[in-house]
């Protein structure tokens, strides 16, 4: 795995319908780089994120995670490399923040298991 570019997007392409929304988008992120996407509304920042997250399938290009195409890791991988959190999540009333943190822990469990000390110990490290 390359930890010095840990995300690598090359030439991605997304189109909803015949309305192209990415073209042709190279990206690099290094190690402990900090970027930000400002656009207008309808732009492809969401779509974008939801291309590297996962949720949907480019029309092109490719995007890279620590040196590995993305579309060549399993679901399950993929959900401990990324999260998204979106913009206005449905979340349950009452939830605290140490409850939406715990959900990103979930890929690193196994199936029906509750979140351990393991688990606080990271989720209080991130936070």
């Amino acid at each position: 795995m390359n930890q010095k570019i840990p995300l690598r997007v090359e030439n991605l392409c997304f189109v909803y319908g015949a309305n192209p929304i990415l073209r042709d988008v190279d990206l690099e992120a290094k190690q402990g780089e900090m970027l930000g996407m400002v656009g207008p509304n309808g732009a492809g920042k969401t779509t974008f994120l939801n291309i590297i997250s996962g949720t949907l399938k480019p029309r092109g290009g490719e995007a890279y995670l620590g040196g590995v195409a993305l579309r060549e890791v399993q679901p399950k991988e993929r959900a401990r490399m990324v999260a998204m959190v979106p913009q206005n999540p449905a979340v349950p009333l009452g939830f605290t923040v140490q409850e939406m943190v715990l959900m990103g822990r979930n890929p690193h469990l196994g199936l029906l298991q509750w979140e351990g000390k393991k688990d606080l110990d990271v989720c209080h490290r991130v936070m």
